[in-house]
């Protein structure tokens, strides 16, 4: 567990695929307050038969565009994943 959370923090995303439910996976990025506490995860959830590894790759992006919206709405300076737009 200390690993996987020490990864989170250095990539800016978790990654699950069928750990508690078969067949569905899930990419996940922290949404920020103005005082850069962790105010809540934005996340995908998708059938794994729909969408590989490789698609997940590239949904990344997009999951961390829309995590940096909302923690620059909430006040957040300064989104410290992804490449800014």
């Amino acid at each position: 567990l200390r690993r996987t959370v020490a990864q989170t923090r250095q990539e800016g995303y978790a990654a699950h695929r069928c750990e508690n439910t078969p067949g569905l996976a899930a990419i996940g990025a922290p949404v920020f307050h103005a005082d850069n506490r962790i105010a809540g995860v934005l996340s995908l959830s998708y059938p794994t038969h729909l969408v590989n590894r490789k698609e997940e790759a590239r949904l990344l992006p997009l999951l961390h565009r829309g995590a940096r919206t909302l923690s620059l709405r909430l006040g957040c300076q300064v989104y410290p994943f992804g490449s800014s737009p």
